[in-house]
C-alpha cells in the first residue's frame, strides 16, 4: 500500500541508500497491474530505483557484469539527473547517451563524461510516443549489450510533477533488462 511504500522510502532516505533494487514479476501489457510494487516505489522514491525484470533474457543477464549503461536523453532536467546518476552509480562502465527523436543535427549534452558516447536515433513511430521511445532504447540496449537502461523520472509532460514520466513508465514496462529510474533530488522537488 502507499503508506507502506512511503514508510519504506522514508526509511531508505534515513539510511542514505545510493539506490533501491526491486524485482519485477515481468507482467506487461494487459497483465500489468497499475500500482505494482516496483511502479509505486519508482513513482514515490527520492532515491534512484533499479528495477530488475524477472525473468530476464539470457543475453540481458550475460550483459550485467560487463555491459555499458544506456542513458535516455532528451535535454530535460530529468535527463541531466539520469546522466549524473548513471555516472555516479556505475563509475567503471561505459555510458551510451541516447536521444530518441533527435533532430537533423543531434548534439550531445554539455560536459559529457570521457567514458560516454552519444547516439541520436530517429523516432520510428509517433503514434505512441512514450512506447516508441522505450522500444528504440530497448533495441539499442540489445544491440550494444547494455547492462542497464537509465531514465529520469520526470518527463516534459504537463503532469510531470504529479506522475512518473510517461517515457520512464513505458521504459519500465517495455525494456527487457534492468531499468534505473533517477528521480529529482528531494531538494529540487
Amino acid at each position: 500500500d502507499h503508506v507502506g511504500i512511503g514508510r519504506l522510502t522514508s526509511e531508505l532516505r534515513e539510511l542514505e541508500a545510493d539506490m533501491i533494487l526491486v524485482g519485477s514479476r515481468g507482467l506487461g501489457g494487459t497483465q500489468a497491474v497499475l500500482g505494482s510494487v516496483s511502479d509505486v516505489i519508482a513513482h514515490y522514491s527520492t532515491t534512484p530505483v533499479l528495477v530488475a525484470p524477472c525473468p530476464m533474457a539470457t543475453t540481458a543477464y550475460d550483459s550485467l557484469t560487463t555491459g555499458p549503461v544506456l542513458v535516455g536523453w532528451d535535454g530535460s532536467p530529468g535527463a541531466e539527473i539520469a546522466l549524473a546518476a548513471a555516472a555516479d552509480l556505475f563509475p567503471a562502465r561505459e555510458l551510451i547517451v541516447a536521444e530518441v527523436g533527435a533532430q537533423d543535427d543531434p548534439r550531445p549534452p554539455d560536459g559529457l563524461p570521457a567514458r560516454a558516447s552519444f547516439v541520436g536515433l530517429p523516432l520510428i513511430d509517433r503514434t505512441g510516443y512514450s512506447r516508441a521511445v522505450a522500444e528504440q532504447l530497448d533495441t539499442l540496449a540489445d544491440e550494444r549489450g547494455a547492462a542497464a537502461v537509465v531514465v529520469g523520472s520526470r518527463g516534459r509532460g504537463a503532469l510531470r510533477e504529479l506522475v512518473l514520466g510517461s517515457v520512464a513508465k513505458a521504459t519500465l514496462h517495455n525494456i527487457r533488462r534492468p531499468v534505473l529510474v533517477a528521480p529529482k533530488p528531494r531538494t529540487l522537488q
